[in-house]
C-alpha cells in the first residue's frame, strides 16, 4: 500500500509519478492517540522496495479511529490526502 504522486523538490524541479510509503521501520511511534508517522517519498517503486535512496521525508500527527472497521493502514493513507502535498494522490 503507498500513494503515487509527482514530487516538487526544494530547487523547484518536479519528479513525476513519486512512490510515498509510511516508513518501515520508523514510520509509526506513539499509542492510539497522538501517533507520529513519517512517509517517505522514493522516485519509484523499486527504490521504496528497497528503502533507499528517499528524496523526502514527509512527517505527520495521526489520531487512530479505533470505532473505524479500516485498518490502521487505511487510515493513515487516507489522512495523508488532506495534506497539501498529497492531495489527489493515487492509491497504489
Amino acid at each position: 500500500m503507498a500513494l503515487q504522486k509527482d514530487y516538487i523538490n526544494e530547487f523547484g524541479e518536479t519528479i513525476p509519478n513519486c512512490y510515498w510509503k509510511i516508513g518501515s521501520k520508523d514510520g509509526i511511534t506513539g499509542g492510539k492517540l497522538g501517533m507520529r508517522c513519517k512517509v517517505y517519498c522514493y522516485e519509484n517503486k523499486e527504490q521504496a522496495d528497497l528503502n533507499q535512496n528517499e528524496l523526502f521525508v514527509f512527517p505527520f500527527e495521526f489520531d487512530f479511529d479505533m470505532g473505524n472497521v479500516e485498518n490502521i493502514f487505511i487510515q493513515l493513507y487516507r489522512h495523508l490526502k488532506s495534506f497539501t502535498i498529497l492531495e489527489n494522490a493515487v492509491d497504489v
